[in-house]
């Protein structure tokens, strides 16, 4: 797998940008219905290019937060914690590691 384009990404209207002056175009998010052609409300692409403009730095929350995940647990045999935490950073560590193969950055 390839790795993607480097951040940061920017949103300009419903296109998402890269580079210097956002000069590289990443992708477009108007939304249209495939059977009747109808747009979606305006508002609902925005939404959607703000949050693929985030998502390399959401990229690297994720990664940064399931690596401290797995200290933690590494560490709980160690330190007291009680067992809904223990629950809690195990459920952590489940859903970075569903969400890190999503991206392709885990097996």
């Amino acid at each position: 797998m390839s790795n993607h384009t480097p951040g940061p990404w920017t949103k300009c209207g419903t296109k998402v940008m890269h580079g210097p002056g956002g000069t590289l175009y990443l992708c477009q998010c108007d939304i249209v219905e495939k059977e009747t052609d109808v747009k979606a409300p305006l508002e609902e692409a925005f939404a959607n290019a703000r949050l693929i403009a985030a998502a390399p730095s959401l990229l690297a929350l994720a990664t940064q937060t399931h690596e401290l995940c797995y200290e933690l647990l590494g560490l709980a045999n160690y330190i007291s914690l009680d067992e809904g935490t223990r629950a809690m950073i195990a459920s952590l560590v489940d859903l970075h590691n569903e969400t890190l193969k999503k991206a392709g950055y885990v097996e």
